[in-house]
């Protein structure tokens, strides 16, 4: 018999499930993000700015780029790099460095060839590799930059 002004076994087992279920929907639509087997999915999923992961191999490091949804009308995409391969480009001292891009919708492209988008730790370790490089490059050919600056002269 139930009580007055109780709930009964029905109801409590009612709203145990509803409360199960509205935990599942905020999972699937705010916790759960989708993974890409491929660069076309990713680029598929990055022109509608759809929530999705990927891990790009490429043959100098790991990336993995994470579409985290629009923010002030661009895609916001988050990467990481998770590995460096062998080279002498420095990379192994940023991996786990993260940095976040921002691309008008309908734009996919990789997000490590175009910093110009980013901002983050990962972009400004990258930028420095870059310019350590080219510091180097300069110097190792200080003379053939001379001579052909005396030449076109």
């Amino acid at each position: 018999m139930k009580k007055k002004g109780g709930f009964g076994k029905i109801e409590i087992i009612l709203i145990v499930l509803i409360i199960v279920l509205l935990g599942i929907i905020a999972y699937i639509q705010f916790v759960y993000v989708e993974k890409c087997e491929s660069f076309e999915c990713f680029r598929n999923s990055m022109e509608k700015c759809k929530k999705v992961k990927y891990v790009n191999e490429q043959s100098e490091a790991v990336w993995e780029y994470e579409i985290k949804g629009e923010e002030d009308n661009l895609c916001k995409v988050g990467v990481a790099m998770l590995l460096a391969k062998k080279g002498d480009l420095g990379l192994d001292k940023i991996i786990g460095y993260e940095m976040d891009c921002y691309y008008p919708i309908g734009v996919a492209v990789y997000p490590e060839k175009d910093l110009e988008s980013c901002h983050g730790r990962l972009k400004e370790e990258l930028q420095k590799i870059i310019i350590d490089k080219l510091h180097v490059y300069i110097i190792e050919n200080l003379g053939k930059v001379e001579e052909a600056l005396n030449v076109s002269v």
